[in-house]
């Protein structure tokens, strides 16, 4: 008789917690000609271990949206969830310690990918 615990199934990950979960996220820029919308209502739930790509045309919110996922900026509106943590709503410093405690970057040409 094996002692070993048994081995994840798919009805496991599809019940997991993802890593990363974004919930109707949008970040408004205020500017002198109004404000400026660069993400609206975007959800994504991205699973330990899963690799995404994110594309689109210059102007998508690409950026907008890696400054979110990095803690470096936050949204306007919707919730950000990190590793069960909701980083959403935290301070500049409380971003900091969770970069610090949870996040890579890897930077090309000094610019965020």
């Amino acid at each position: 008789m094996s002692s070993a615990p048994p081995s994840a199934t798919a009805a496991d990950a599809a019940t997991a917690q993802p890593l990363i979960a974004l919930t109707d996220v949008s970040k408004d820029y205020e500017s002198g000609a109004g404000v400026v919308r660069a993400l609206r209502d975007v959800s994504l739930d991205i699973a330990k271990g899963e690799l995404i790509a994110v594309v689109g045309t210059s102007g998508s919110g690409k950026s907008t949206l890696m400054n979110i996922l990095g803690c470096l900026d936050r949204p306007t509106r919707g919730s950000y969830v990190l590793s069960g943590l909701d980083v959403g709503e935290r301070s500049g410093d409380g971003r900091a310690i969770v970069r610090n405690r949870l996040i890579g970057f890897v930077f090309q040409g000094f610019n965020l990918l």
